[in-house]
């Protein structure tokens, strides 16, 4: 779903997530290029924690970045906002959005089978309705 999207725009959102995010598009040319790739996925990197409303200051002045995930492959970045760290004591990563939810033992593996994974995944993020900037346009 997320490697058939175009290159322009560079930010996305796909409409079947139930959570919050954001994708950008990475250039598969700049790999020959690393100093390049580096700087545009740095620039990429902070234009998704901008779209998602997670950069603020503190009265102090200190920049503070609200917990994330965060998901990254030869094509493409992905970035989910978390609200909760587990889900009924399951500790869920980046890994969960990328499909693979770790349990320890049976009974997690019993919570995840009988709530469905896509429930832990709704359950740590923000919804896909929640406050903050519109986000990127959402793809189908």
């Amino acid at each position: 779903m997320i490697d058939t999207l175009p290159a322009d725009p560079p930010l996305h959102r796909l409409a079947a997530l139930p959570f919050r995010h954001a994708i950008a598009h990475l250039d598969p040319a700049m790999r020959d290029e690393p100093a390049r790739a580096a700087e545009r996925t740095l620039r990429l990197y902070d234009r998704l924690l901008e779209q998602l409303d997670l950069t603020s200051t503190s009265a102090t002045g200190t920049p503070h970045i609200g917990p994330y995930n965060l998901l990254i492959t030869r094509r493409w970045l992905m970035l989910v906002p978390r609200v909760f760290e587990a889900f009924h004591g399951i500790s869920i990563n980046a890994l969960g959005f990328a499909g693979a939810l770790l349990v320890q033992d049976r009974q997690q593996y019993e919570v995840v089978k009988r709530h469905g994974p896509l429930a832990a995944l709704r359950h740590v993020a923000h919804p896909a309705t929640a406050a903050g900037r519109p986000g990127p346009p959402a793809s189908a």
